[in-house]
């Protein structure tokens, strides 16, 4: 994935193509294609996403539109194929990367309503129900709809032990895990993320290893066990580090700088600060600074 040009089309010249294909009566086979090309090139930006390619988040946002027309005809279709749900839910698990860096929480569950209802009675990959249930169960953590949101990750960590996926089971548990925490249910926050370390080991994933540490270490500063939450901390820096994975990294310095202001050595805090917006600012990540930058003002 690297540099590319980009081209748009003005709204009242787009309508006016679409009428004369619609005229030729070529509009299907065109947007078909459109589909095709674009399910292809978000399942190769995700896969870009997974190896932390620098440049996918951009390129999936670059795309965004394109993506959500894709999920938003395939919805439309008056007898949707099973092949028409696949490329949906592909088109809105894209969408949903592109969305967790610029949008918000609300935007990435309305495209992957429209692909999960479409999947409804249809023979579609159960990889990809998983994803998408894991997906929208993350995003209605965020929007605090916190039934909503279990549900989903129950759905996905189910099909994860069918799929015998170690790996997504591991990341159903982490997002369980970080549910419970939201809910201030500490010891079932430290059962769930223990299991997604497990997982994660199993699976040899350090990207959630990472993740997961991050979440451990929240939950010993939360509970003022601070030389324990700096420890977790560090580790899922250096967990994520060893992965490549520079904006779980980043991440992992947030809560870090958090652990290091509630310790009060603000020195330390500032630094780890530092290094987490230079790492997360160049992925276009702000929502991910929100945290240290609060407790940063409120200190």
């Amino acid at each position: 994935a690297g540099e590319q040009t980009r081209y748009s089309m003005l709204d009242a010249l787009r309508a006016f193509a679409t009428e004369r294909l619609e005229e030729a009566g070529e509009r299907a086979a065109v947007e078909g294609r459109h589909a095709e090309t674009y399910v292809a090139l978000g399942r190769e930006l995700c896969d870009a996403f997974e190896r932390h390619d620098e440049h996918a988040d951009r390129l999936l946002a670059g795309d965004a539109d394109n993506f959500a027309a894709v999920v938003e005809r395939a919805a439309a279709a008056p007898r949707p194929s099973p092949a028409i749900a696949a490329q949906a839910l592909e088109a809105a698990l894209a969408l949903d990367l592109a969305l967790q860096q610029r949008g918000t929480p609300a935007e990435q569950t309305q495209a992957l309503d429209l692909a999960l209802t479409l999947a409804e009675g249809r023979s579609v990959a159960p990889s990809l129900v998983l994803r998408a249930h894991l997906a929208r169960g993350e995003a209605r953590r965020l929007l605090h709809d916190y039934g909503a949101a279990r549900a989903d990750l129950n759905v996905a960590s189910d099909l994860a032990a069918q799929l015998a996926d170690a790996r997504y089971e591991g990341r159903a548990h982490m997002s369980l895990g970080a549910l419970a925490l939201s809910q201030g249910k500490r010891d079932l926050a430290d059962e769930l993320l223990k299991r997604a370390l497990e997982l994660a080991d199993d699976a040899k994933d350090d990207v959630t290893a990472g993740r997961t540490l991050a979440l451990v270490g929240k939950v010993a500063r939360m509970r003022r066990q601070l030389e324990l939450a700096d420890q977790w901390c560090r580790a899922a820096v250096e967990r994520s580090r060893a992965a490549g994975d520079r904006r779980d990294e980043g991440r992992a310095l947030v809560e870090l700088a958090s652990t290091l202001l509630a310790a009060q050595a603000t020195d330390e805090a500032a630094e780890a600060a530092r290094e987490a917006t230079h790492i997360l600012g160049r992925r276009g990540d702000r929502r991910s600074l929100r945290p240290v930058e609060r407790r940063t003002r409120a200190e």
